[in-house]
């Protein structure tokens, strides 16, 4: 059971999550281990089908908790980020019509300085951060531009 826990802690499942992650794990695992046993896929073609579903439903678990990671992430971003900065798609396919993007992209940002997420992406790849790490381009971006100005400023002040 600690090994699940920190499986699902790797794979940023939250702690709210993680119960209904364990007893399919386990479950997967007796599989896995009779189906090597009996080491005949004619005779555990039952546990290889629940297997199937098993994994199919591990995986959309994972998407959801990540999936709703990301929401909040985005949440907290749009309180930081100027209004209408941000913008964010459900779906691979939204994304890629709205933007233009390519489909393995989670996010980007724009050389306005606009903000595009792709959830759907994001939350397949694990990229629960991708909000706030455009976020830091967009402040850079405005860092550097304030810099280059103060320079200007400092290299005429000395001539």
């Amino acid at each position: 059971m600690q090994n699940s826990s920190t499986a699902l802690g790797r794979i940023d499942v939250s702690q709210e999550d993680q119960s209904g992650f364990i007893d399919l794990m386990i479950e997967q695992k007796q599989l896995k281990n009779k189906i090597k046993e009996v080491d005949n896929p004619s005779l555990t073609k039952q546990e290889s089908t629940r297997l199937d579903q098993i994994n199919i439903t591990l995986n959309d678990l994972v998407v959801a908790s990540r999936t709703q990671k990301i929401e909040g992430e985005i949440e907290t971003i749009k309180q930081f980020a100027p209004e209408g900065s941000v913008f964010t798609y459900d779906t691979t396919t939204e994304f890629v019509e709205a933007t233009g993007a390519d489909a393995d992209a989670d996010a980007f940002i724009s050389e306005d300085g606009k903000i595009y997420i792709n959830k759907q992406r994001a939350a397949e790849v694990g990229a629960i951060t991708a909000a706030s790490h455009e976020r830091l381009h967009q402040i850079l971006r405005s860092t550097s531009v304030s810099y280059t100005h103060l320079r200007a400023h400092e290299t005429k002040a000395n001539l």
